[in-house]
């Protein structure tokens, strides 16, 4: 949790600087994308040191934060001690139903295996008010052929510790979190902002609307 904030600007050793590359763009993008109004309610998932929530916090924003991790939530109110923070994870949020206006997150989502994301996305809905907005960030690919050729082209390299890497990793196949929200009346979007990297956003609409 200490190094967290040195790290996602890619001051890490070995590959941090590859496994955060444009990482503030794409935590502008999930504000830019979300637009919140002041006096807004939102949950950043996995929220860590605060860096994403600390930009909704700056709009004015009351933002709560969830997190497996004490040190993290530690650090994370030492920088924003406005911030509401809980224990928590995607699996299950401590809040009730229909809480929030938005639910963002940032570099979490991969945490999962692709058996729980669903389980997490429908949480994450049970928590939102009805209009409610969710913008998440994370490492994934496009879909199964992206990611094949993807590493791929990293063996064809020689780039085994960075395969590896990936492959003890759960990266969402991006066109099934999609298909999911898709499937439960939401309107989709979806940007890929470097190689690894790409934001969705999800805004309910009504059936066949």
């Amino acid at each position: 949790a200490d190094s967290h904030d040195e790290r996602v600007r890619g001051q890490g050793p070995g590959d941090e600087g590859r496994r955060f590359a444009d990482y503030s763009t794409a935590l502008q993008l999930v504000v830019d994308w979300i637009d919140p109004r002041p006096g807004e309610r939102g949950l950043d998932i996995g929220t860590g040191t605060g860096n994403l929530a600390g930009l909704f916090l700056e709009k004015g924003v009351q933002m709560a934060g969830i997190d497996q991790s004490k040190e993290m939530l530690r650090r994370c109110r030492s920088k924003f001690p406005s911030m509401e923070t809980k224990l928590g994870n995607f699996l299950a949020i401590p809040y009730l139903d229909h809480s929030f206006d938005f639910a963002a997150s940032s570099y979490a989502l991969h945490h999962l295996d692709e058996e729980q994301k669903p389980l997490a996305l429908a949480e994450i809905r049970r928590v939102l008010k009805p209009h409610g907005t969710i913008c998440i960030a994370d490492l994934m690919f496009e879909n199964e052929d992206a990611r094949g050729r993807y590493l791929e082209r990293l063996r064809r390299d020689g780039d085994s510790a960075f395969v590896a890497w990936i492959e003890s990793e759960s990266f969402a196949d991006r066109s099934r979190l999609l298909d999911w929200l898709n499937g439960e009346g939401y309107l989709t979007q979806a940007k890929q902002v470097s190689e690894l990297l790409h934001v969705i956003r999800a805004v309910p609409v009504r059936r066949g609307y």
